[in-house]
């Protein structure tokens, strides 16, 4: 299905930080997808068939819900979190992070 077919029909999004989303207004421009969530992020997307957030979508792949969007309780307990796999767990500490998120070793002045 395509990316609008599935936003049309749930009406969530995730984000590339894997956190759903509520799309409050969706705009077609051409193969261009004009999208506003309940939170007021603005997100201009390629409508794909084959797109990371269509895949997501699809499999309802996410982390957490968005705490300002206000979805559902219904939908999330239809549709629970993905639990983090250990190198999940990796890729979300560098996001929150950055790349550096590991300790250092301290250097030595001599």
């Amino acid at each position: 299905m395509a990316l609008s077919e599935l936003i049309e029909h749930y009406m969530v999004y995730p984000s590339r930080r894997r956190i759903l989303h509520k799309v409050r207004d969706v705009k077609y421009s051409g193969d261009l997808l004009h999208l506003t969530m309940a939170c007021g992020i603005n997100v201009r997307v390629r409508n794909s068939k084959r797109s990371r957030a269509a895949r997501w979508i699809a499999k309802m792949i996410y982390w957490e819900p968005c705490r300002y969007c206000g979805i559902p309780k219904s939908f999330l307990a239809a549709h629970p979190p993905r639990e983090r796999l250990k190198h999940e767990e990796k890729q979300a500490m560098r996001i929150q992070y950055g790349r550096s998120f590991r300790k250092r070793k301290p250097s030595y002045d001599g």
